[in-house]
């Protein structure tokens, strides 16, 4: 009797360990392409360990795009690759408040940022330490640890701060624009 509680309960933890895992899973987000002409644009979402990773991929280097949790919750933390050539401007807006980030395109590719609220108003204190700083790498795949912009074969790495999910908003709207855009 004993060894098939053991035998029961060890297929219960495989089964909801299965279950609970999220690596490799599908996360459940929903994403509309907004703008123009959106052919070319591509958003791919997926998750690496406890990420939710969404890859974007612009052929046209310019666009607008809504993200929404299916369920209602967002998984954190979020990784966002934008596939560009350069990074002229990235705004998330979370209905509160605007985050815009952007790499000058002239070594040493120093990162601009700028916060704005629903009314308008700009907020100039935002230092690396601050819940809305976004931290933001260049990912060289074809000379791996050299960052040389315009990027041929690499993208823009942002983690996007959990500050953007606290009142866990219905959507966030994200823009982005290439200094090469065609």
């Amino acid at each position: 009797m004993l060894k098939r509680e053991i035998l029961i309960s060890l297929s219960l933890m495989l089964v909801w360990g299965c279950i609970s895992n999220p690596i490799n899973s599908q996360v459940p987000l929903s994403i509309r392409l907004t703008g123009a002409d959106k052919s070319g644009d591509e958003i791919v979402v997926s998750t690496e360990e406890t990420r939710t990773v969404i890859d974007l991929y612009s052929k046209s280097g310019i666009g607008r795009a809504e993200l929404e949790a299916v369920d209602g919750k967002w998984q954190k933390p979020i990784i966002m690759r934008l596939h560009l050539h350069g990074l002229e401007s990235f705004s998330i807006n979370n209905g509160e408040f605007t985050i815009t980030t952007s790499v000058v395109s002239q070594p040493p590719y120093r990162q601009l940022w700028e916060i704005f609220t629903v009314d308008g108003s700009e907020d100039d204190s935002l230092e690396e330490v601050a819940p809305f700083w976004i931290p933001l790498r260049i990912v060289n795949r074809k000379e791996k640890g050299h960052p040389v912009i315009p990027l041929e074969e690499g993208y823009f790495e942002v983690t996007l701060p959990d500050v953007l999910l606290e009142e866990n908003p219905e959507t966030l709207s994200i823009q982005w624009i290439d200094f090469f855009r065609r």
